[in-house]
């Protein structure tokens, strides 16, 4: 079996079929690293594109018409401004958020609109005068639309048909879409803006608009005062007829039932209401006496000492008599604590305390007969003033009937002096309030002639047009990244094909330069279905030169290549007896020819003894380099119809040996004689003679003689070309091979752009894959 790496990074080699990609099971996806990767390595690409999406940008702006924009500013003033104190009948304009936008569709209404149409007679001039000359891009628009239509194309306006029709409302429409009218922010200010072609016209537009919107805010409160005075002049004269009418029945009423009232109201009226009050104080009075009575009164009746009352009464001598009781109490306290109960001074002071307690009692109950007779009084009052104030009522009662309709035909007569006083009030107000009347917004800054276009902002055109190109520039740098099929660093062989990189070998300096163009288009071009010409094959001194590169400059990074290639080659003979190894491809073109020599020459000219046989039947490409005039070749060798001394071209700079190939079979014949058993015998007898036998064979997908090989060596080495070499190509030669699973080594990376690779995730010239102790 052939050793291996193991490890974690190459476990999917066991795992998974060969040839299978991963991609099937993992999602491809670019992460951080690769997309800057994918930048740098289609930078190019992508700074062309976005030069030319910006110089389109540029040509765009450039060709389109300057606009200009004039700016009116309105000041909506929500405090009233007003000579006098009268209530005006339009009400004023809010404070709040949704009135102030109300003025601002107000101002760009089609009403306002009208008003500037008739002020500026833009409706004599025509609708020409608005109209907007077509820009380049719109022209080149409106061709293309007609010629898909096959229809004649008009203009937005036909001035002809305006100007027969007179119609006011177009115009008005064709202002209010130049217009813009918006609040500055969150303050009371209104910018009035319009735009055109003309500075000048623009200006006088928006100061128009601006003029005619206090113009239409006044009229319309004209219009409403003088509604509103209309109709309170009708209402007075009714009003007036009303209020003569009430009066004079007043004064009838009283003619006729002779009530005489004194400063307006009846003598008898006058006394009662004058008892009336004085009843009520008698009888606060009364409810006071009363209540002071009844306190004293029930504790008496509870057997409560009327001590306990003394505080309610605030009198000074029950309050002085307390406190002279107070101290006595203390006293005796004191002194029977100190001699005893039975002592001349306790029994003293005991009786000095009782005197006490009796005068407070005697000044209670004084207090008590005080109250009793004071409440008698108070109630005999009231009881009085009753008695009179009845007395009176009965009096009254014959004359209530016509004093009820009195008081009703007064009450009727008074309201309608006093509506009729309201309205009149009110009716001179409003006749000078329409004689009088004010806008309640102002101009406080008039539009101006602007100098500077407002539009096209070619800054902005470019800088977004530049922003455009690069985002179109990465776009297509991702597209061609995704398109572009090939291999471009181990890590996408190992991860898609499952086996190491055993080398990656750079572009030959001999090969000249891959130009820009087919480095990044070139892989989408061999994929479109376009008939484009074969590459011319190399000549043959160029060719001689690449097979011997590895030798004539040791110090490049493509010998570099080499010999770590060929370190690999050695550990895979080291212990495993390895020594006849395939070098192979899936395609033409890749390199291995090239490869195959300079491994060989360079393990000859290490010490080592090696054959290099060219087993490629169909197209031998080293033939022609080490044995030109070759007669025999390895078909006699395999057959047995020539010697080796007879086939063998030993090269005397390196001591190499090359058997050549000699197209003299037809391709039946050439796979037959590959897989015969004489082919597998010379190839064991190369075994026991030399060192290392390199074998180049056959493409494996479009001949079968390179598979037919592949049963006779021990192990091999499969190149695949940087970047154009198709996966999918690669993993069908490799599922079509039988037997290649166990015998292939590694994959060689050839071709690779040094100054391009570096920008993958990971390459080095001679990238050695992982190994297992």
């Amino acid at each position: 079996m052939l050793k291996r790496s193991h490890d974690d990074e190459h476990s999917s080699r066991v795992e998974r079929p060969l040839g299978i990609d991963d991609a099937s099971y993992d999602d491809i996806g670019l992460d951080l690293r690769e997309l800057v990767a994918v930048i740098r390595r289609r930078a190019m690409l992508i700074a062309s594109v976005t030069v030319l999406v910006a110089l389109a940008g540029l040509i765009y702006a450039m060709q389109l018409v300057p606009v200009y924009t004039a700016t009116a500013s309105v000041l909506v003033d929500p405090r009233r401004t007003s000579l006098v104190d009268t209530k005006s009948v339009v009400s004023s304009i809010g404070k709040d958020s949704s009135a102030i936008d109300s003025e601002v569709e107000l101002i760009k209404s089609t009403s306002v609109a009208l008003r500037v149409v008739n002020k500026l007679g833009l409706h004599k001039a025509g609708a020409e005068i608005l109209e907007r000359q077509p820009t380049l891009v719109e022209s080149l628009i409106q061709g293309v639309r007609s010629l898909l239509s096959r229809a004649p194309v008009r203009k937005q306006i036909d001035g002809h048909d305006a100007l027969l029709a007179s119609n006011k409302q177009k115009l008005a429409t064709k202002l209010k879409e130049g217009i813009a009218v918006a609040r500055k922010e969150w303050t009371y200010v209104i910018e009035v803006s319009y735009t055109d072609e003309d500075p000048v016209f623009a200006a006088q537009i928006a100061n128009a608009f601006a003029g005619e919107y206090l113009v239409d805010q006044l009229e319309a409160k004209y219009e409403a005062t003088s509604r509103a005075n209309a109709w309170l002049f009708e209402r007075l004269e009714e009003l007036r007829t009303k209020v003569r009418a009430s009066e004079r029945a007043v004064e009838e009423f009283k003619t006729e039932h002779g009530i005489v009232a004194a400063k307006g109201t009846d003598l008898n009226e006058q006394q009662i209401a004058k008892l009336s009050e004085q009843l009520i104080l008698v009888r606060a009075e009364t409810a006071q006496k009363r209540a002071k009575y009844q306190s004293l009164l029930a504790v008496i009746k509870k057997g409560g000492e009327t001590t306990s009352f003394a505080d309610r009464l605030q009198s000074q001598v029950i309050g002085t008599l307390r406190t002279k009781a107070t101290e006595l109490r203390r006293v005796l306290a004191d002194l029977r604590a100190r001699y005893g109960s039975r002592h001349p001074k306790v029994q003293s002071t005991r009786a000095q305390l009782n005197d006490v307690i009796s005068q407070i009692k005697t000044e209670a109950k004084r207090i008590l007969a005080t109250a009793t007779n004071d409440y008698q009084i108070a109630l005999s009052r009231e009881r009085s003033i009753e008695k009179s104030l009845n007395l009176l009522k009965g009096e009254k009662t014959g004359n209530n009937q016509a004093s009820i309709r009195l008081r009703e035909l007064e009450r009727e007569a008074d309201a309608d002096r006093q509506l009729f006083g309201a309205f009149l009030t009110r009716f001179k107000e409003v006749s000078q309030q329409q004689s009088l009347q004010t806008a309640e917004s102002r101009v406080i800054e008039k539009a101006t002639a602007p100098t500077n276009p407002s539009a096209p902002v070619k800054r902005s055109i470019a800088g977004f047009s530049l922003i455009l190109g690069l985002a179109f520039g990465c776009a297509l740098a991702f597209v061609l990244e995704k398109l572009d099929n090939g291999f471009r660093s181990p890590r996408e062989v190992e991860k898609t094909l499952g086996v190491p990189v055993l080398a990656s070998v750079p572009h030959a300096e001999a090969a000249g330069q891959t130009s820009w163009f087919s480095r990044h288009f070139g892989g989408l071009l061999e994929r479109l279905p376009l008939p484009l010409p074969a590459a011319k094959r190399q000549s043959l001194p160029k060719r001689s030169a690449l097979a011997r590169l590895a030798l004539d400059k040791p110090l490049s990074g493509f010998a570099e290549a080499i010999r770590s290639l060929r370190m690999e080659v050695r550990y895979l003979t080291a212990d495993d007896q390895l020594n006849v190894i395939a070098i192979t491809s899936a395609l033409p073109g890749e390199g291995k020819s090239t490869l195959a020599s300079n491994m060989a020459q360079q393990a000859a000219a290490a010490g080592k003894k090696v054959l290099l046989i060219d087993m490629d039947l169909r197209r031998p490409m080293l033939t022609p380099l080490y044995a030109p005039t070759a007669t025999k070749g390895v078909v006699e060798l395999i057959n047995g119809s020539a010697e080796p001394s007879e086939v063998f071209v030993f090269d005397p700079d390196t001591g190499l040996n090359f058997v050549p190939a000699i197209r003299s079979l037809s391709a039946a014949e050439a796979a037959e004689t590959l897989t015969s058993e004489q082919t597998k015998t010379m190839l064991n007898w190369a075994r026991e003679e030399f060192d290392l036998v390199f074998v180049d064979t056959a493409p494996l997908l479009p001949v079968t003689d390179g598979r037919a090989v592949v049963h006779h060596v021990d192990a091999v080495t499969m190149v695949v070309r940087w970047e154009k070499t198709d996966r999918a190509a690669v993993q069908a030669a490799m599922q079509r091979t039988p037997g290649l699973d166990d015998k292939l080594a590694g994959v060689i990376l050839n071709n690779v752009v040094e100054e391009e690779a570096r920008h993958y995730e990971y390459y080095s010239i001679g990238h050695k894959a992982t190994r297992s102790a």
